[in-house]
């Protein structure tokens, strides 16, 4: 394997042999993903033909933001606990 696009190579044949489910993948890659970075590359790859949003957020987007929001404050009283214990 060469080194351009290690990672990406990698996780594409790990799809393709159903070691990962697609699916997967996607919420993974958006969960990760800055807004504007699924702007881009949903612009980039013409799925913005109609753009349905006038507001900053979707349904999806706001539920991702939530979800990441409560991720964020049990990982900080999961470290908070972790003080108190030492």
């Amino acid at each position: 394997m060469s080194s351009a696009r290690q990672y990406t190579c990698l996780l594409l044949e790990r799809i393709e042999e159903g070691d990962y489910d697609k699916d997967q993948v996607i919420m993974a890659c958006t969960k990760y993903m800055s807004e504007d970075d699924v702007h881009d590359m949903m612009d980039y790859n013409e799925m913005l033909e109609d753009d349905p949003f006038g507001s900053p957020f979707c349904q999806v987007t706001k539920e991702l933001h939530d979800e990441r929001v409560r991720e964020h404050a049990n990982e900080v009283q999961d470290a908070q606990n972790d003080e108190v214990r030492k």
